[in-house]
């Protein structure tokens, strides 16, 4: 379809039609007005640099939202949102702070467990473990990010699966 011309003076309605329908499916193209006729010409990719920045952008916002994830402990699921998180901590502090052994906790599958200062505190070390090696890892794909010299290779670079 690139290159399609559609002469003015003798306007083709559907080859214009199929040429935008071709362009709005693709996203490889646009119509643009030549004057005496309309072209259909290719949409120029990123560069290299707003590639990287793009996919930068795009591993940090993974990073975050798998910050974000429920964490497993004890093969139980726990919330580990900034309100999750402050909550294990104010039951740590309760439970300190009163000496009580146990507290029911609702976990992220809505279920009661009871949990020991020890299990808040794992629980809490847990999330910060994984964050540190989501960090780790994001780091590394930065780099590997800013060392490639074609849109190409920042495009097949990826977040590794779980």
């Amino acid at each position: 379809m690139i290159g399609t011309k559609i002469y003015k003076s003798e306007f083709n309605g559907d080859l214009y039609s199929e040429c935008a329908k071709w362009c709005n499916e693709t996203q490889e193209g646009r119509i643009e007005d030549q004057g005496e006729y309309y072209e259909v010409v290719e949409i120029p990719g990123p560069t290299l640099e707003e590639a990287k920045t793009a996919k930068i952008e795009y591993l940090k916002s993974t990073r975050n939202a798998k910050e974000l994830e429920p964490i497993s402990y004890n093969g139980v699921l726990f919330d580990a949102d900034k309100d999750s998180l402050d909550r294990l901590n104010y039951a740590i502090i309760t439970l300190t702070a009163t000496h009580t052994e146990s507290i029911q906790w609702t976990t992220a599958e809505n279920t009661d467990v009871p949990m020991t200062v020890n299990d808040l505190n794992l629980v809490i070390a847990s999330v910060g473990n994984r964050s540190n090696q989501l960090h780790i890892i994001y780091r590394d794909l930065k780099e590997r990010v800013n060392a490639c010299t074609t849109v190409e290779e920042v495009e097949a670079i990826t977040w590794p699966e779980d």
